[in-house]
């Protein structure tokens, strides 16, 4: 009897033993669905996605089902989320049939591999002489329409919201600033990195209250009147006539605020 009791106590701790192996290796596998997926350790090589359609590049192609998907422009390397890694964007052209266009892509830096996201659409339908990235902004560089005409064109382009590319370009009056903004009771004036001239923010300016609640909100832990540094397009004009800004030689319009990174200073423009 004694002997058929302990075979028991076998058998049931066998059973239980299987139990716990078992279910460690349910465990493993269940972790091993969950992961997340892996990313490419090259631009090249990320999935992004033009007018709802997904298209993972291998090299920076892809070809099925008469869509043809090729990188046109290197990969260029710069920091555009504002959190210190260095992100990728190029230029890709997008063939279906007869039709050609051509879509900037940005991959984001994680710290798994790149994260493509969605392209945009560029305003010109011509391969770009070159990209650049600075200040968080996107430069499209192109060579001019007309043959007579020297200067280089540019478009650019920020990221928003963290995922989404959009079109920054500005007027064609209006030039591209990098300065010091500060906002005050007395004060609300932009100086460009490039010079000591003084400039009131002109009434017509559309993008005041955004400057107001963006200068605020970064300097509510500072000093009053502390500049903070902004990338923006406008154009110079006249100061007003009265009150504070009638102290100043001549004012700036601002249309838009290209970008305002976190640690951006004058000193790096020199």
């Amino acid at each position: 009897m004694k002997k058929y009791y302990l075979t028991g106590i076998g058998i049931a701790i066998l059973l239980i033993l299987s139990s716990i192996i078992l279910f460690s290796a349910d465990d493993e596998d269940s972790a091993h669905d969950l992961s997340p997926l892996s990313l490419p350790d090259s631009p090249l090589d990320a999935t992004y996605r033009i007018e709802g359609n997904e298209f993972t590049l291998l090299n920076g192609s892809y070809e099925k089902d008469g869509e043809k998907v090729q990188s046109i422009t290197e990969p260029v390397y710069g920091d555009i989320n504002d959190d210190g890694t260095e992100d990728a964007v190029f230029t890709l052209e997008y063939s279906q049939g007869d039709t050609t266009t051509y879509y900037l892509v940005a991959s984001l830096n994680d710290k798994d591999g790149f994260l493509g996201l969605d392209g945009l659409k560029l305003n010109r339908n011509d391969i770009p002489l070159s990209l650049n990235v600075e200040d968080l902004a996107i430069t499209v560089s192109y060579r001019p329409v007309q043959l007579e005409q020297s200067h280089i064109e540019h478009e650019y382009y920020t990221l928003t919201n963290g995922l989404v590319l959009i079109n920054k370009t500005p007027e064609m009056e209006d030039t591209i600033y990098k300065g010091l903004y500060v906002y005050g009771h007395e004060s609300r004036t932009f100086t460009p990195c490039d010079s000591d001239e003084i400039y009131w923010i002109s009434a017509k300016s559309g993008s005041n209250a955004a400057l107001k609640a963006i200068y605020e909100e970064k300097t509510k832990e500072m000093e009053p009147y502390t500049p903070i540094y902004i990338v923006l397009s406008g154009h110079i004009t006249d100061a007003p006539l009265d009150g504070f800004g009638a102290e100043y030689g001549s004012a700036i319009a601002i249309n838009t605020i290209l970008s305002i990174p976190e640690n951006g200073t004058c000193s790096q423009e020199q």
